[in-house]
């Protein structure tokens, strides 16, 4: 089951219409709306990421998304009473909270994961992102039908954003020499297959950034293209399915059946593990 059949099914339901307020807002209003996050993600990528390595990546990570939570629940309330502005004001507060999720992501996956692990750590990091939205998709459905109604959803998502930061700002660390319980085991283990230590790290020189180098180099402009380009796509694919579904499918409702999570979840599981029998039966042929 593709992800647009899922939001298709996702909206098909035409029997629950109560809880979903109409703020009259039109296509322009809607489209700052939905663009207003990046205009504070823009901002903010590239300032996080310096100080993500002079400072703490994991306090920049974890303050980021306490705030973000924060602003993520004042969204029903921002609409309620100031309508479009407040909403607006929110979404660019977590986008300027949340620019620096990719960088600190980065920085500490540079100081925790040893090199023969750091692919897969990478990837199980990363995909995180899409893993989240497919859940979120499901869960807000069931949260918006609920007596709660779609406030809900930004309340539970902001607590949980909350919650996490917290946790991690407690139990995290920006290194293994900083961390409070890692074993002495695990520590030495990680600092030795990076070959550094943070002592090392603090005699060495800084190296000054070739930025000439940088800018004038085509192999970093054909990933900086083709990143952009596939990013512009996923984003706009992200954003505009709600309204697609609404305004040119005509699916209104926004309920979700167990068949959905099932087909989800486990029919992708069952392929998955199909793959990788099938896979692992052609590598021992082979």
């Amino acid at each position: 089951m593709t992800l647009f059949d899922c939001l298709k099914t996702f909206y098909r339901c035409k029997d629950f219409i109560r809880f979903i307020i109409d703020y009259k807002w039109n296509k322009l209003q809607k489209d700052l709306l939905l663009s207003s996050y990046f205009w504070g993600h823009l901002v903010t990528q590239i300032p996080f990421g310096y100080f993500a390595d002079i400072w703490s990546s994991q306090k920049i990570f974890a303050f980021g998304a306490i705030i973000c939570g924060v602003f993520n629940m004042l969204i029903p309330v921002a609409a309620r009473f100031t309508d479009l502005e407040g909403v607006i004001v929110c979404r660019i507060g977590m986008g300027l909270t949340m620019a620096g999720l990719l960088p600190c992501t980065q920085s500490l996956l540079s100081k925790w994961a040893p090199p023969a692990e750091r692919s897969r750590l990478g990837t199980f990091s990363y995909s995180g992102g899409q893993f989240g939205t497919v859940i979120t998709l499901i869960v807000a459905g069931v949260l918006a039908e609920s007596s709660l109604g779609w406030p809900s959803i930004f309340y539970m998502l902001g607590a949980l954003a909350i919650v996490w930061g917290i946790a991690f700002l407690w139990f995290g660390a920006d290194s293994p020499s900083v961390h409070r319980s890692i074993s002495q085991e695990e520590r030495m283990y990680i600092e030795e297959s990076l070959k550094t230590s943070e002592a090392e790290r603090n005699e060495k020189k800084k190296i000054k950034t070739p930025w000439k180098e940088i800018f004038t180099s085509k192999p970093m402009w054909a990933i900086i293209i083709a990143h952009s380009a596939q990013n512009w796509g996923y984003v706009t694919l992200l954003t505009e399915i709600p309204s697609y579904m609404s305004g040119v499918m005509k699916y209104k409702s926004m309920t979700v059946s167990n068949k959905i999570l099932q087909k989800l979840f486990i029919g992708n599981i069952l392929i998955f593990v199909v793959d990788k029998k099938l896979f692992s039966a052609l590598n021992v042929s082979l």
